[in-house]
């Protein structure tokens, strides 16, 4: 299932998905976040990057009129075409359509359609 927690959404450039990962790791390291670990594992790193990006888009357009609430960004959690090991990752509606992106490594993802037909949360 989908969710969509606001009524407008501002789309995202996708390339500044990458962008923005630099800023976000900056402030992982701020906070002293600095390894991987079952308790701060992929679903944090994508609550993280989404929740400070949304923060910041908030602050950046506070004083401007724009229909948008917030960015087209969010979680997705699914199942890995092995079957056995989930996932998360960020999602985002870009000039490019919806694409995929890890906040653990920096990287964009190509879910197959078995993965995305396996997501079993996606939160805007």
């Amino acid at each position: 299932s989908m969710y969509f927690g606001d009524d407008s959404y501002a789309e995202v450039n996708s390339a500044w998905l990458q962008k923005w990962y630099h800023e976000y790791r900056s402030q992982l390291s701020r906070v002293g976040i600095v390894n991987w670990n079952e308790r701060f594992d992929c679903n944090r790193f994508v609550e993280f990057y989404t929740g400070l990006a949304q923060a910041y888009y908030f602050r950046e357009s506070f004083h401007r009129q724009s229909p948008a609430h917030a960015l087209a960004l969010g979680p997705i959690w699914y199942t890995r075409d092995n079957g056995r090991t989930r996932h998360a990752l960020v999602q985002a509606i870009t000039e490019r359509g919806r694409v995929f992106f890890d906040p653990q490594n920096g990287r964009e993802v190509e879910l197959t359609p078995a993965e995305q037909a396996s997501a079993y949360l996606m939160v805007f």
